[in-house]
């Protein structure tokens, strides 16, 4: 897990086209910036642990957290864009 960026995590929620926009960006406000987590922690937790912190739906948390499997290819984009 550390060995991904934050940068990946935030663009595997952000960039998916099966989560609705307004769910990723509460999660990373919520979680994030407000409660000052890490999104690689956030990723690897389960769908009991991240539900008492954010007001989304089960299935809306556990598609999230199915978002870990797409981080090592924007971790590789990244670093080609680099």
């Amino acid at each position: 897990m550390s060995q991904f960026t934050e940068a990946a995590c935030w663009l595997a929620l952000l960039e998916a086209t099966d989560l609705p926009k307004r769910a990723a960006k509460e999660a990373i406000q919520k979680w994030c910036l407000q409660d000052a987590r890490s999104m690689r922690e956030f990723l690897y937790l389960s769908v009991g642990d991240v539900a008492e912190h954010l007001n989304l739906s089960p299935d809306i948390l556990q598609r999230m957290l199915a978002k870990r499997e797409e981080i090592p290819a924007w971790e590789k984009r990244l670093a080609e864009l680099a």
